[in-house]
C-alpha cells in the first residue's frame, strides 16, 4: 500500500511509480473477491494485454445495488473508462511516467 497526497491524481501519480511487475488502483472503501489478483495476473500474462478491471458487485441483497452493478459494468464496456471501484489493474510497463494522472483541488 502507498500513502500519498490528498486528491486521486496526486495518489494515482504517486501509486503509477511504484515498482513491481502489477499496479493495482481500488479505492479505500473497496475489497476483491478470494482469488482475483490471480485472476488479474493471467489476464496481464496474455499477449496484447496492458490493463484491466473487474466486476464491481455491492454486496447488498437490494435490486437498487443490481442496478448500480449493471450501471458501473455498462459504463466500463461502453466507454472503456475505468475508476477505483472496480479496481484498475496495470501492467507496470502500462502506466508511462509521461502519462500522467491529472490533478484536481
Amino acid at each position: 500500500m502507498i500513502v500519498g497526497a490528498r486528491g486521486r491524481g496526486a495518489q494515482m501519480n504517486r501509486a503509477a511509480a511504484a515498482t513491481g511487475d502489477v499496479l493495482l488502483f481500488l479505492h479505500a472503501d473497496c475489497s476483491l473477491e478470494e482469488g482475483a489478483l490471480l485472476a488479474a495476473e493471467r489476464c496481464l500474462a496474455r499477449r496484447g494485454v496492458v490493463a484491466g478491471c473487474f466486476h464491481m458487485t455491492v454486496p447488498v441483497p437490494k435490486l437498487v445495488y443490481r442496478l448500480s452493478d449493471w450501471c458501473a459494468t455498462a459504463c466500463v464496456r461502453l466507454t472503456v473508462l475505468v475508476y477505483g471501484d472496480p479496481g484498475l489493474s496495470s501492467s507496470a510497463g502500462g502506466s508511462s511516467a509521461s502519462a500522467a494522472f491529472p490533478c484536481y483541488g
